[in-house]
């Protein structure tokens, strides 16, 4: 079941490297912007928070790991949410947007 050319990947089990492929693929054919593009493009902080404010270790997540992104930038999205930044909030919910496809 080797199709991830033509479906859709996972989003929610892939490595940053096959994530950043597909958001190319996806901003040079016009489907996202360029701001949703350069923030999956960036590289995963090595510690993050959660909604409930633990702190969750990202060092061992590699450009080859399979990580679930699609949690990760909702959680990030919730949390810009309730600190109120709205520059962040629009450019989170363009990147959930696009992982909820």
């Amino acid at each position: 079941m080797n199709e991830t050319n033509a479906d859709t990947p996972d989003f929610s089990a892939i490595s940053a490297n096959e994530l950043r492929q597909y958001a190319r693929q996806s901003f040079d054919a016009g489907a996202i912007n360029q701001d949703t593009f350069a923030t999956i493009s960036e590289p995963l902080p090595m510690r993050t928070i959660d909604p409930s404010g633990n702190i969750l270790d990202l060092s061992d997540v590699t450009d080859a790991t399979s990580f679930n992104f699609r949690d990760y930038y909702k959680d990030q999205l919730q949390i810009a949410i309730s600190i109120g930044d709205p520059e962040t909030v629009a450019r989170l919910d363009s990147v959930v947007s696009f992982l909820d496809v």
